[in-house]
């Protein structure tokens, strides 16, 4: 509806940095909708991203398990839909990350995202973004095994084999290139780390300033 697509405009302007006041116009706009057609899932859907922007602006627990809810009702309404699967995996990522540096446990959230990347990947094989989300939580959830004295090699071995996938998939997917690499980099794998960041940068020439300091010497 007009309502939404409207809530989705204010939304995304609030969500590249603009003043509250646009985040206030999309939830006014999202809860009109829903309220004028419950069933739809895109007003709940909305207002579960809106409300994540808001948690990533100014983070907090409750924020995140606002957003979390209205994604759960946005899926109660469309189980199978991947737009409301990826934005829920995404959000609880962030809200994991969150968690992680407030010294608090985020397994709970890196595997509740973990399982629902996988769940996507079942239905679209072929979704990348979904490959190296997934690779990110499992290597977040790796650290925080590493810090706390457990075992977090199959973490590493399966994010690994995350981005593999993607590039095998996709060889000019640059983000798996750079995340791969990454992990190379950690594992003390000098020449995989070499290569990987360098296709990355191959390209994304944008990312040399990023990347190229971490390339080990030949």
């Amino acid at each position: 509806s007009a309502l939404i697509g409207r809530g989705n405009i204010f939304g995304q302007v609030f969500a590249a940095g603009e003043k509250d006041e646009y985040a206030d116009r999309a939830r006014l706009d999202f809860e009109a909708a829903r309220r004028i057609a419950p069933s739809k899932w895109e007003s709940s859907n909305g207002l579960a991203m809106l409300t994540s922007a808001q948690a990533q602006r100014r983070p907090s627990d409750a924020l995140f398990r606002q957003a979390l809810e209205e994604f759960a009702r946005a899926a109660e309404l469309a189980p199978t839909n991947p737009v409301i699967a990826g934005n829920r995996a995404g959000t609880r990522f962030t809200y994991a990350s969150f968690l992680e540096l407030a010294k608090q446990d985020p397994r709970p959230q890196y595997d509740a995202c973990i399982q629902e990347l996988d769940a996507i990947l079942t239905r679209l094989p072929s979704w990348l973004r979904a490959y190296t989300w997934k690779a990110q939580a499992l290597i977040g959830r790796a650290r925080w095994n590493h810090d706390h004295e457990m075992d977090p090699a199959a973490d590493i071995h399966a994010a690994l084999a995350a981005c593999t996938k993607a590039i095998e998939i996709e060889a000019g997917y640059a983000e798996a290139w750079k995340i791969r690499g990454t992990i190379h980099l950690d594992l003390g794998r000098a020449s995989e780390a070499r290569r990987d960041l360098k296709k990355a940068i191959e390209l994304q020439p944008a990312w040399r300033r990023q990347l190229e300091p971490l390339i080990p010497r030949e």
